[in-house]
Order: C-alpha cells, then structure tokens, then sequence
C-alpha cells in the first residue's frame, strides 16, 4: 500500500514538473535550447522531462529553478500560474544592459549584475508574498 502511494506521489509530481516546465516555456516564449543555455539542463534532459520519462533529481531541480530566477517549490506547485513566474529578461534587454556597461571595468560590472540579481530576488519574493501572486498596480 505505502509502495503504491509513493508511486502515485511521483508520477503525480512527474507531471506537475512536466506541465509547469512546459508552461513556464511557452509563457516567457523560450525555447528548450534557450531554457539549455539559461540552465545549463540539456535539451535531451528537458525534453525528457516534459515528455514525464524521467523524475528530475534534486541537482537537476535546483539548476533549472535557479537558472529560470524562480525557487523549486514553484516548478512543483500544482497551481502555479506561469504569468506569476519571473523569467530571466529577453535577450534584447540583456543586450541593452552589457551595450550599457561596455567600458566599465568588469569589478564594477559584477556589482551591477549583482545588483540586478538581488532586485530581482526581491520582486520574486514580493510578488509570490501577494494572495494572488501579482505585482500591486503601483509596481
């Protein structure tokens, strides 16, 4: 019986994980190859996991959670909303801000990355405090 219910249990999370990867993706518009190059998670293991062949490890959990800005718990919430989520900028907005640090020097560069991350962080966890998961209009 125990056996059963844990078998459940990952089949169920196999598919929340699946499901909310995939939404995740198609929300922020990116790729599995962008999703690659933002986590460092292959193709072939992304593609398996949205396809529930495979129960991503811890490792493999916390990689894509952090290479996507978000926390682990979220990719396993059954009732994420993937427009709640806060995804890494596009890239043109990447460019913008390395064409805006060129010539700095690159100590001075890492403190603005930084600073950007931490920002980040912050809207994150503000945003995810609200009861529905959404910025205040003011934001």
């Amino acid at each position: 019986m125990i056996k059963e219910l844990r078998k459940a249990d990952i089949v169920f999370m196999r598919q929340v994980l699946a499901e909310n990867l995939q939404r995740i993706r198609k929300e922020g518009g990116l790729s599995q190859e962008r999703v690659e190059e933002l986590t460092g998670v292959s193709t072939n293991e992304i593609g398996k996991i949205e396809s529930k062949r495979t129960s991503a490890g811890l490792d493999t959990l916390t990689t894509l959670a952090a290479g996507l800005g978000m926390e682990v718990k979220r990719l396993l919430d059954p009732g994420m909303d993937p427009a709640a989520v806060f995804l890494r900028p596009e890239k043109e907005v990447m460019e913008q801000l390395s064409e805006a640090m060129k010539g700095l020097p690159e100590k001075e560069q890492r403190h603005i990355a930084r600073l950007v991350m931490l920002h980040a962080e912050h809207y994150r966890h503000e945003q995810n405090s609200r009861p529905n998961g959404r910025a205040a209009a003011e934001d």
